[in-house]
Formats: structure tokens, C-alpha cells, sequence
């Protein structure tokens, strides 16, 4: 009887069931690390879809970083994909440092939410907040409340209290970073 991970990467192959098997795969975390292979070779079919789900799932997996990070820099120059992929990559820390460059190239991009992943990659790839701080400007009020967000979770109290008191914020934005900074006591 084959075990429910053979199952699973058996259906990579096989369209129409991609998305819910890379989902179940990533949902195994480290344990579906033989599958990595399977995962990056899905990713480059044309049909059978479930490309989105395949980046989340190698993020979630967060094995082989010699053959995860070259292939979602790869996915950064597919649009379908590319959010996706920069949540992943980021996912996988300082190991993912040769994304940097693709990343830069992604810091201005027009979408909101792919600002701050790029932002949230870049921190976690190089531990440097000022990614973050960077998006507190940024013309959109979510990327500046998810740049708040991701301050939090990185421990940064020195610039939530600035960002606290900063009247030129807006009061949304300010309250975030009052609540973080209550949050984290």
C-alpha cells in the first residue's frame, strides 16, 4: 500500500489534482521534504495548474534551498505566480539570499500587497527591518498597516514608539503601532 506522501506526489502528475496535492504536502511541513523535486517539476508544467498552491507548499515545506530558491526566483518573472513566490522565498530566510536582486527589482512594483512582500521577503532573507520601515510611507494605507504588522513581529519597539507618536502617520497607522506595542509587552 503506497504511503499517503507517495500518493500525494503521484498526483502532482496528474491534472486537476495539483492544487489539492501541494496543499496537503505543504500542510506536512518538513516530512514532505522528498517531494521537493516533484513539486519543482509541476511548477514548470503548463497544465494542471495549482502553480500558486506549488510555491506555498516548497515555502511551507522549507527544504532544499539549492533547488527551492533558483526555482522561485524563476517564478518571479511569471506574474500568476509571483506573489506566491516572493511569500515563499521569503519563507526560507537567510537561505534565500540569491533572491535578493530579483526582489530589489520588485520594491516599486504597483501592486500594494507585492510591495510588502517584497518588503517582508527582504527582511526575513536579511533580518534588516529597515525593509519594513521603508513601507511606512508608501502610498497605500494596507501596505503601511502590514509594514506596522511586520515591525511587530520583528521586535522593532523602538520604531513602533516613533511611529506611535508621529503625527505626520495617519491615525489608523498610529493606533496599529500603539496596539503592537501594548501587544507585545
Amino acid at each position: 500500500m503506497p504511503s499517503k506522501l507517495e500518493l500525494l506526489r503521484t498526483a502532482l502528475a496528474q491534472r486537476g489534482r495539483v492544487a489539492t496535492a501541494a496543499r496537503k504536502l505543504g500542510a506536512m511541513g518538513a516530512a514532505a521534504e522528498s517531494a521537493v523535486p516533484d513539486l519543482i517539476a509541476a511548477l514548470w508544467r503548463r497544465k494542471g495548474g495549482g502553480h500558486r498552491e506549488i510555491c506555498t507548499a516548497l515555502g511551507d515545506i522549507g527544504a532544499r534551498p539549492d533547488m527551492v530558491v533558483p526555482a522561485l526566483v524563476k517564478v518571479l518573472h511569471h506574474e500568476s505566480m509571483e506573489l506566491a513566490g516572493i511569500t515563499a522565498v521569503g519563507r526560507f530566510g537567510p537561505d534565500a539570499r540569491a533572491a535578493l536582486p530579483a526582489l530589489a527589482q520588485r520594491a516599486g512594483h504597483a501592486d500594494p500587497t507585492t510591495r510588502y512582500a517584497v518588503a517582508e521577503a527582504r527582511w526575513r532573507i536579511t533580518g534588516d527591518t529597515s525593509f519594513l520601515t521603508g513601507r511606512l510611507h508608501d502610498a497605500s494605507e494596507s501596505v503601511r498597516l502590514d509594514a506596522v504588522s511586520g515591525l511587530a513581529e520583528a521586535g522593532d519597539r523602538t520604531t513602533l514608539r516613533r511611529v506611535a507618536a508621529d503625527e505626520t502617520m495617519s491615525p489608523d497607522v498610529r493606533r496599529e503601532a500603539r496596539e503592537a506595542l501594548a501587544d507585545s509587552k
